[in-house]
């Protein structure tokens, strides 16, 4: 394991795109966001890693609202969320219910 010490303040931004850079530099077959505030247990992370390794999937997210317990954001955040859900589906035609969930697998190929 390897801890990625930053000399300043990157933001939320700087530090995903860091640990990003360093898996895809180091070979990693994938790299794991978890946000730093509680809202993802670490305990759901092998259900990312089975998700990813099992399916043809490039990026998997996980979504904090599928069984509408536990943890819950604002109201206008949720709608928000609803908002950019809808609209990736328009554009996309992929349904995505919470695409700014911090909980989120990505292979190597998308960590450049």
């Amino acid at each position: 394991m390897y801890l990625l010490d930053l000399p300043v303040n990157l933001g939320i931004g700087g530090a995903v795109q860091t640990g990003f850079k360093f898996a895809y530099n180091n070979n990693y077959d994938f790299a794991i966001q978890v946000d730093g505030d509680g809202q993802h247990p670490p305990a759901e992370i092998p259900k990312l890693v089975t998700a990813i390794t099992q399916m043809e999937f490039d990026v998997i997210i996980g979504s904090r609202f599928i069984d509408k317990k536990g943890f819950l954001s604002t109201f206008s955040r949720r709608v928000g969320i609803i908002f950019f859900k809808y609209l990736i589906r328009i554009f996309s035609g992929i349904t995505i219910t919470d695409s700014t969930s911090g909980f989120r697998i990505l292979i190597k190929k998308h960590l450049q």
